[in-house]
């Protein structure tokens, strides 16, 4: 057989020689079925690593539910007046506003519980965040700016009062007496707005939240050849 030259005509730098040639690799070729079924669906795949570390804050919120369920009615009772006062203001939380406030609270964590365990996360929704921080502040700035009567019946007919934490920094009765009224209200609101928002908004992020692979049903007809 004669010498392949076909190369050194166009370039004279190009190797020529016979072709180096190998038997080809022969054999069975790998048979089977080829895998088919539905594609699988559901959330697509997140951890710790792309939401909870990024959303620390809102996890934090989620994880500190369950204390201050406790701790906030406490705060609000035990401020008024000054750290140890317990006149009338002091009963009148404990035996009134503190169930209500356990009451929607641990709604609002049962709430926030059911949709970030749907979700797959252990975070709470930036509505739900943001309602809460408002709600929280509202119930200290309260509590500071409150003031409690005198711990025996007596002191209160008289007219005894023990002045906020916010006079005795100076801040005028009137004032403070005023801001606690508002703070007051404003945290009824944000108390019960928080607790729709915990039962509506969704946890997850939004750039995770399209993420999910639709259903089966919802893909339209497989064709003869996916499912082959």
């Amino acid at each position: 057989m004669p010498d392949d030259t076909s190369n050194f005509a166009g370039d004279p730098n190009a190797p020529h020689g016979p072709a180096p040639y190998e038997p080809a690799p022969c054999g069975s070729a790998p048979c089977g079925s080829a895998p088919h079924g539905p594609a699988p669906c559901g959330p697509a795949p997140y951890g710790p690593g792309q939401v909870e570390k990024t959303h620390r804050f809102l996890r934090f919120l989620y994880l500190s539910q369950v204390p201050f369920i406790i701790l906030v009615p406490l705060a609000l009772a035990a401020l008024p007046g000054g750290i140890g006062s317990k006149g009338g203001v002091f009963v009148y939380v404990m035996s009134v506003l503190a169930p209500i406030m356990v009451f929607f609270q641990a709604l609002i964590w049962i709430a926030t519980y059911i949709r970030a365990d749907a979700a797959g996360v252990r975070i709470v929704s930036k509505a739900v965040a943001s309602l809460l921080c408002l709600y929280y502040a509202s119930a200290l700035l309260c509590g500071l700016a409150m003031f409690d009567t005198g711990d025996s019946s007596q002191d209160r007919w008289n007219g005894h009062f023990e002045p906020s934490i916010l006079e005795r920094l100076g801040v005028e009765g009137g004032f403070s007496f005023g801001l606690a009224i508002l703070s007051f209200l404003a945290g009824a609101a944000f108390l019960l707005m928080t607790a729709v928002a915990a039962m509506a908004s969704n946890p997850l992020p939004k750039e995770l939240r399209f993420q999910r692979r639709k259903p089966q049903w919802q893909e339209g007809p497989r064709t003869r050849q996916e499912e082959l």
